[in-house]
């Protein structure tokens, strides 16, 4: 996979000093989505105040990546050494913090959003590490968007941690910020898919749309169970989609398997875009 070449995640190391993503990576910033805090943690008097220290500083932590590799506004342009160092600080932090969740005392509940957190978290810093190491546009702004979405989906992570530790309703509006994250980013991959693309750089594409997939399928977890099952459809699609796109590419498959591969985007075009439609209901 993709993101496991990437870089083999700190084993003790920290994090070199970032450089803010370039502009072929811009068009994942033109959509960008406000991230929802995480609730108030009155009310959880209960639960471990460890859990709810890690909640309240990866929020922190992934606010500060988020500022500086994915800026758009004149403000933070103007603080970029002070917003480098913040973005570092916060890196290493949730690395840190990272490899002490299955310490953390938490209900049965609690720790399988732990356990996907702890993915999410991973993966976020697996896509900083490598994010300037990448030598194609195609795979560049592939490494950016594991760096968009994952960090969305972290903060959709703690938010429904913590909803869980306040016994709180999940809002669908609050739990889509990660969807929303990680749709923006497949539609721009799947935009880079063009004849005037290399190998590698088609495999890059259909190797990140995959991570994506496995993702959704992951965080299929909404307070509604119709729209679970539609993601769950339209993420399985995706994913066969771009596996049988990497056996094509690798020649590994007769050339009249394409015409399948053209039904299955199809397939999964229209299996999202109803998604959407159902997505844009439930978020009113």
């Amino acid at each position: 996979m993709l993101h496991s070449t990437l870089w083999s995640h700190v084993s003790g190391g920290s994090l070199r000093r970032p450089t803010r993503v370039k502009k072929y990576s811009v068009v994942l910033l033109v959509a960008m989505l406000t991230l929802v805090p995480g609730l108030t943690s009155a009310g959880a008097a209960t639960s471990s105040s460890s859990l709810l220290t890690l909640i309240a500083a990866a929020d922190k932590d992934v606010t500060a990546i988020r500022e500086f590799y994915f800026c758009e506004t004149n403000n933070c342009r103007s603080q970029k050494t002070l917003q480098s160092a913040m973005a570092l600080a916060g890196a290493n932090d949730l690395a840190r913090r990272l490899k002490t969740t299955s310490t953390i005392a938490a209900t049965p509940a609690e720790r399988a959003l732990l356990r996907t957190f702890t993915t999410d978290g991973n993966t976020l810093l697996t896509g900083i590490a490598g994010i300037n190491s990448q030598t194609t546009m195609i795979a560049k702004t592939v490494v950016a968007g594991i760096v968009y979405f994952e960090s969305s989906y972290v903060t959709n992570d703690t938010y429904v941690l913590l909803s869980a530790v306040n016994h709180s309703r999940v809002s669908f509006k609050k739990w889509s910020v990660g969807l929303v994250g990680a749709t923006q980013t497949m539609q721009v991959i799947i935009q880079l898919e063009t004849p005037k693309a290399s190998t590698s750089e088609l495999l890059a594409a259909n190797q990140g749309l995959i991570l994506i997939a496995q993702n959704l399928l992951t965080h299929a977890n909404s307070p509604f169970k119709d729209f679970n099952a539609k993601l769950t459809e339209m993420a399985t699609s995706l994913k066969t989609y771009s596996i049988d796109e990497v056996k094509v590419i690798n020649s590994k498959v007769p050339g009249g398997r394409k015409t399948m591969i053209t039904a299955e985007l199809k397939k999964f075009f229209n299996e999202y875009q109803a998604l959407i439609a159902l997505q844009n209901q439930l978020a009113k």
